[in-house]
């Protein structure tokens, strides 16, 4: 008789034990999970975002020195110029700077006095207003062109009697 004969049966027992074990733990696991997503689900509240709003952004920064309770945490207020989906926003600061593409958890509705538009911010609130999405995304268009702003930079530092460069 060979000695590895005899420890076959107990090592399917036990083989058999550990099955039916995380059976049950994954199982008890799934039940747990479930109760408490149940329970967190209760106290949150999800955040509605549309285009035309106005936001805070957050994104804290570490700055060597300064302890994080006491920077700032949020940054703008930032304009929603359209929402790319319920959990993505493209805002923008002011038409100067480049958009961009946040998710909705770190956003904070803006409560302050109601803010100046700018031209961008313009187009896409009377977009939403009038229900055209395609209107939101169209880029910031500057009030004049190119050649007009160089022909007046030029025009203004002759004035101071400089010249052009």
């Amino acid at each position: 008789m060979e000695a590895g004969d005899e420890y076959d049966p107990f090592v399917e027992r036990l083989r058999d034990r550990q099955i039916k074990a995380y059976a049950e733990v994954r199982i008890q696991l799934q039940r747990s999970a479930g109760y408490n997503k149940r329970y967190y689900d209760i106290g949150v509240k999800p955040s509605r975002f549309e285009a035309g709003q106005w936001v805070w952004y957050f994104n804290p920064r570490k700055l060597r020195g300064n302890q994080m309770k006491w920077t700032q945490q949020y940054e703008g207020p930032y304009f929603i110029l359209k929402m790319l989906s319920p959990l993505v926003a493209k805002i923008q600061q002011s038409s100067q700077t480049k958009p961009k593409i946040v998710h909705v958890d770190k956003l904070k509705k803006y409560e302050g006095a109601e803010l100046r538009m700018w031209s961008t911010a313009e187009v896409a609130s009377t977009a939403r207003r009038d229900g055209d999405r395609e209107g939101a995304t169209g880029p910031y268009t500057p009030s004049f062109s190119a050649s007009e702003r160089s022909s007046e930079s030029g025009r203004a530092c002759q004035s101071y009697g400089g010249s052009s460069f």
